[in-house]
């Protein structure tokens, strides 16, 4: 009898034993679903030594812009003393070292001169060749002369009419590119624009040439403004490192100085958000959808977290689910802006299995387009987009966790590149010949950068559940 009962105690706790054995080995996994990107290194900060090379165009068709019936001060005169100033001093309250500027007069070649000729740039002896000694008179302006080998410590600025052929619209563009402005192995670099509308009483050399010119006149003999005379626009050309460009911007911003009717741009490929978009308060599901603190199977549990998104498909349901999301975006000031269009998302797909806790599937998986994200929008600070669940495709019941890159690949065009165009050398106005493809090859050379370099403006993590 003893005997007996001992041989059932045995067998009992064996029963226990295994019970719990079999408990342990099918309790689900907790599994930590995160959304964070690794963080990357942060932007660089502003050189502590700058060289600043600062070239002025002394060609012919640049005196307009200093010349006015009462010799009033011109907005093309402010933005000469706005340089010297911000490009000087730098306006900054942080340690830094005193910028060294070099400055240049440029033609057909280019020419040092130091800061007191430079400050004679709001004269029209500058430009006009009254003064044969120190300023002869010019030909044509080569702008791709000032343009010099990509340098960390080094900003190259230059003020010019951009009036060029279209040969010097190519090689411009080329000569930026071949100097590493836009290079993947060297990111950092930028090329800033400033557009500013002036004052302009004098002639506009053909770029043809020819020598032949046109007179343009946005003043009467009494200083007053002709009616229906555009103002004619200069640039101020920007290179460097984008920290440097972005400094010097917001100094000009904060200056207060510029007409309000300027523009700034920068092109920067790498340089476009100032953080991810992730998702924050969710919105409201539809029917078939159920949104859940955690999701449990067989095999893994998941608590949610800040930026990822929890969803229980309901059991036997089949049509497609849309949910329409509206996240903070964070462009960067006077970056050109990301292209909605343009915007491709790139998956990564887990899903529980009873062999592993997570395994991730295969690109070509049929479950890559069992959800999508598409109808992107971007209103000022805010990324809207549609993400599409399709129960059908699901194979089976099991939890998959989605995490989806909105990965960036163009900028958008500004309107005021073709606003300021002009088509033809010979339209006698105000408007910049030849502007628009050089504006136009500046961003195409940002957007061929973009399509080989991966730029994600957003992360997007959803754990799904199919029952």
């Amino acid at each position: 009898m003893l005997k007996e009962s001992m041989i059932r105690a045995k067998w009992l706790i064996l029963a226990i034993a295994t019970n719990l054995l079999v408990v342990a080995c099918t309790s689900p996994k907790q599994v930590d679903f995160n959304c964070e990107i690794p963080a990357a290194s942060s932007q660089p900060t502003q050189s502590q030594k700058l060289t600043i090379e600062m070239y002025v165009d002394g060609t012919p068709s640049m005196a307009g812009y200093v010349t006015h019936p009462t010799n009033a001060k011109t907005r093309y005169i402010d933005t000469i003393d706005l340089l010297d100033q911000i490009l000087q001093t730098g306006w900054t309250p942080i340690p830094r070292t005193q910028p060294q500027v070099q400055y240049y007069r440029l033609g057909e070649t280019i020419k040092n001169i130091d800061r007191k000729d430079y400050l004679l740039a709001k004269q029209s002896k500058f430009y006009n060749g009254t003064d044969t000694t120190k300023f002869p008179l010019l030909g044509v302006s080569r702008i791709e002369t000032a343009i010099k080998p990509a340098n960390d410590e080094k900003l190259t600025v230059i003020v010019t009419d951009l009036y060029q052929d279209g040969e010097d619209v190519i090689q411009l563009n080329k000569t930026i590119l071949a100097q590493n402005y836009f290079n993947p192995n060297q990111p950092g670099y930028a090329v800033g624009i400033l557009a500013v509308k002036s004052e302009f009483n004098g002639d506009v050399y053909l770029e043809d040439g020819s020598k032949r010119k046109f007179a343009y006149k946005t003043n009467d003999n009494q200083g007053n403004t002709i009616k229906g005379q555009e103002y004619r626009p200069f640039y101020v050309i920007f290179l460097g490192r984008y920290s440097d460009i972005s400094d010097y911007f917001k100094k000009l911003t904060e200056s207060n100085k510029i007409p309000g009717d300027n523009h700034l741009t920068i092109f920067s490929p790498s340089n476009l958000i100032g953080g991810v978009s992730y998702l924050p308060d969710l919105p409201k599901t539809e029917e078939g959808l159920q949104r859940l603190p955690n999701l449990t199977n067989d095999h893994v549990s998941l608590d949610r977290k800040d930026k990822t998104e929890l969803l229980e498909i309901d059991k036997n349901y089949t049509k497609d689910l849309s949910v329409n999301y509206n996240v903070p975006f964070l462009p960067l000031s006077n970056t050109l802006p990301v292209d909605p269009d343009f915007i491709q998302t790139e998956v990564n797909i887990k899903t529980s299995s009873s062999s592993t806790p997570l395994q991730e599937l295969p690109p070509d998986s049929p479950v890559q387009k069992a959800l999508e994200l598409n109808q992107w929008k971007i209103d000022n600070q805010s990324l809207n987009f549609t993400t599409t669940i399709k129960p059908s495709i699901f194979p089976q019941p099991e939890i998959y966790l989605f995490t989806v890159d909105a990965v960036a690949k163009k900028v958008q065009k500004e309107s005021w590149w073709s606003d300021w165009n002009a088509t033809s050398n010979t339209s006698q106005d105000w408007k910049t010949y030849n502007l628009q493809p050089f504006m136009e090859g500046l961003k195409n050379s940002t957007d061929n950068l973009m399509s080989n370099n991966k730029v994600v403006v957003g992360r997007f993590c959803f754990a799904i559940q199919k029952n």
